[in-house]
């Protein structure tokens, strides 16, 4: 008999926080907050694999999971998730500029529209700043 424990039994002793929500006013605010993400971002894939638990582990896909204890989302008990894993057959720069395209922020956010899509997206070269991981 396998016995189901919720996330937050199993994700005890994993620590972090992120960014809460902000309201944008500008396009400054949108490249300062872009810019917190992007730290963000990269400060998650540095964390130790020891403040994460894993979920899912496969020879294609590692998934792991850790709690939300500082910052505005310390209380939601929602658990922050992060994952590598490969597409066999598909070219990196490709994907990402799939999911960087209207269509391709579908994917992330269901609940955008695609025709109105162009309108929010404004285009960056992130290589010149270095590799990104996606």
């Amino acid at each position: 008999k396998k016995i189901i424990e919720p996330p937050t039994i199993w994700a005890k002793g994993t620590t972090g926080s992120l960014l809460g929500e902000v309201h944008i006013k500008d396009k400054e605010g949108a490249y300062e907050l872009a810019k917190q993400a992007t730290a963000e971002g990269f400060g998650i894939w540095d964390e130790a694999t020891s403040n994460f638990r894993e979920v899912h582990n496969s020879t294609a896909l590692l998934v792991e999971a850790r709690s939300i204890t500082k910052g505005p989302f310390q209380s939601s008990q929602i658990l922050l998730t992060r994952s590598r894993g490969f597409i066999e057959g598909a070219d990196p720069d490709e994907v990402y500029n799939h999911l960087i395209s209207p269509e391709g922020l579908q994917i992330l956010d269901p609940s955008m529209d695609p025709k109105k899509a162009p309108k929010y997206i404004e285009r960056f070269d992130w290589k010149v700043l270095g590799r990104m991981p996606t």
